[in-house]
């Protein structure tokens, strides 16, 4: 210790005597990404996976660290993409953001060890994902060509000018349909079954998982298509909206199942 403070040793030369070891917050955080990677890859139903994206916020007590396991696991995801340049983690730690790279085990792998060895390369991303949905890839437009005034000097006089591009009209899906339009296919799932099992409609309200479930969404669904879900289904089972010929619900059930509606959407909205 003596040498430490008169030589002013520093962690950092500690590691690279030990070949470079890692210090603990990248063991840390490599042993945790790794649960996290192999949670993801597991089955829909497996409640490690469904655990990954709740959060408790219990009021904690006096001299209690402020802080839980979901800020921990979006400080190592910040550690993990520092350093990748087509993937940005919020401090939310969306999970939209990073699905694809966990469900990809030889990538995540890849990543994971980056943070054990600083000298390995970063990998490459497969291209089977296709351009980064985070990153802009539109070509700007060509410059307009000179007016031709039969000044016949210019290179490009007399030659007919390039007409401007237009954008292709965007594809028309299921949970993009206009305003005012009910939806005419039936949710991929069945309301009775939420409303027998009560411990799937509570679920409903605490799981990320559960939540996107009952909204006929999956883990990767962003908050425009949850939003976009919601406003379908709450305008056919409202109340006051019920047919129950379509849907099959009485008005009790259809009040009931709109509340978990609710329920399921006021959680997603403070985790998006």
């Amino acid at each position: 210790m003596t040498r430490v403070k008169e030589e002013r040793i520093r962690n950092t030369k500690i590691r690279n005597i030990f070949y470079g070891i890692p210090d603990v917050e990248h063991m840390i955080a490599a042993r945790q990404l790794d649960f996290i990677g192999k949670a993801i890859r597991g089955p829909h139903d497996r409640p490690s996976r469904c655990m990954i994206t709740a959060c408790c916020k219990h009021q904690r007590r006096v001299g209690r660290p402020q802080t839980h396991t979901k800020n921990t696991m979006v400080q190592n995801l910040q550690l993990l993409f520092k350093n990748v340049p087509t993937t940005t983690i919020d401090r939310y730690g969306s999970l939209k953001d990073w699905i694809n790279e966990a469900s990809d085990e030889k990538y995540w792998n890849a990543l994971v060890q980056c943070l054990l060895h600083s000298d390995a390369p970063l990998p490459e991303r497969p291209p089977t994902w296709g351009p980064t949905p985070r990153r802009s890839t539109r070509v700007p437009p060509p410059p307009a060509s000179p007016p031709t005034d039969g000044n016949h000097d210019h290179p490009d006089a007399g030659q007919p000018a390039t007409p401007p591009r237009r954008r292709p009209p965007p594809r028309q899906s299921q949970q993009s349909q206009p305003a005012g339009q009910p939806t005419t296919t039936p949710p991929v799932f069945d309301p009775k079954e939420w409303l027998n099992d009560p411990v799937l409609a509570d679920k409903a309200g605490r799981s990320m998982s559960y939540a996107l479930k009952l909204l006929g969404l999956g883990l990767g669904a962003s908050e425009t298509e949850v939003k976009v879900r919601y406003r379908q289904l709450a305008r056919e089972y409202h109340p006051d909206k019920n047919n129950q010929e379509v849907t099959g619900l009485t008005t009790t059930e259809a009040s009931d199942f709109f509340k978990l509606l609710n329920n399921a959407n006021m959680f997603l909205k403070g985790r998006m």
